[in-house]
């Protein structure tokens, strides 16, 4: 039982000594957050970051105009039902898998998206 003691003792002292260590080889503003004597400086930021004015606009210098509008794309019906069937095909290429989405996947490219579509229908009863 002794020699339990000694090495609990042995183990406390040398754990003592590093904290000490680390604690001479913190700087004072370390030391003050590491013991919440700052006065709750979380809180204290958390407050000072809401009582911040909101972030403006960065002002552009003198004789520079705003930057260009965005481009408006348009939508043509074309495009829109290129993305439609586009939309259909995925959605029902996730129905299948292996083999069989393999060879779809082939049709699509050979004969086109409309004719996977078509197929995948078929095969899926929807037609």
């Amino acid at each position: 039982m002794g020699n339990l003691n000694e090495k609990i003792q042995t183990v406390a002292a040398d754990f003592a000594r590093s904290v000490l260590g680390m604690i001479r080889s913190m700087t004072v503003n370390e030391l003050i957050s590491l013991t919440g004597l700052g006065g709750g400086t979380a809180k204290a930021a958390r407050k000072a970051r809401k009582a911040a004015p909101a972030k403006t606009a960065r002002k552009l210098p003198a004789g520079k105009s705003k930057a260009a509008p965005k481009r408006k794309i348009t939508n043509s019906p074309a495009l829109a039902a290129a993305r439609k069937i586009q939309g259909q095909y995925l959605g029902l290429l996730r129905k299948f898998s292996g083999k069989g989405r393999n060879r779809l996947k082939k049709i699509a490219k050979s004969g086109g998206v409309p004719a996977a579509v078509a197929e995948m229908k078929k095969l899926l009863g929807r037609s």
